[in-house]
């Protein structure tokens, strides 16, 4: 979510002593706006964390749920849960960026609300890029997972679970079998990344 910085909130506050009291009472009133956008989203965001790590993402390719139909049920249901919490923070978090744009252009004074709009733009387009990445990456997570579940699915009984392992019936099975884990580790990977590139991000705004 773009937000706008405690820095830039100061330099606009500090503006406004020199402001009639009218501008001075509406510049007031924005950074209260402000200051209230970003505590609803600090609270959604723990939110969504929250609910994010109460799926239980780690039983969808347990092997016994794989070669088992109510199994792989599960796992396509906690996957569509998954994808519909990425969408759900996608679009708070794009409304939550509209609402500050217009909590901007609501500014009175056309000096302060460009240099508000040049410091929201300039501080948070790398936070706005790196929220969109994490949503591609956790995307093709999902679509990583489902793809090993759909092959299971169409492998039937030709799969089964020995020492809670998968055990395979053919070297084609193997060879399909090592591509789609491969698919599976460059997609945890790229989520890695994205989650420490946003915590890289969200330290950087705390000591500014």
């Amino acid at each position: 979510m773009k937000r706008i910085s405690f820095l830039l909130l100061i330099t606009i506050m500090m503006a406004a002593c020199t402001r009639q009291p009218d501008e001075q009472e509406s510049l007031e009133k924005f950074s209260r706006q402000v200051s209230k956008l970003q505590q609803g989203m600090s609270a959604k965001e723990a939110q969504w964390q929250q609910r994010f790590s109460s799926l239980p993402m780690g039983n969808v390719l347990v092997p016994d749920n794989l070669v088992a139909p109510e199994g792989r049920a599960s796992g396509k249901a906690t996957l569509k849960q998954f994808r519909a919490l990425i969408a759900e923070r996608a679009a708070t978090r794009e409304a939550g960026s509209i609402e500050l744009q217009e909590i901007i252009a609501a500014i009175p004074d056309e000096d302060i609300r460009r240099s508000a709009r040049a410091g929201l733009n300039a501080r948070h387009e790398e936070s706005f890029r790196s929220a969109k990445e994490m949503d591609q990456a956790q995307l093709q997570l999902a679509n990583a997972y489902e793809a090993i579940v759909d092959w299971c699915e169409r492998e039937g009984k030709r799969l089964t679970v020995q020492d809670n392992q998968l055990s395979l019936s053919t070297p084609a099975q193997q060879t399909q079998l090592n591509s789609l884990l491969s698919a599976l580790d460059a997609a945890e990977k790229r989520e890695d990344e994205s989650v420490s590139q946003m915590e890289g991000i969200r330290q950087r705004s705390q000591r500014r």
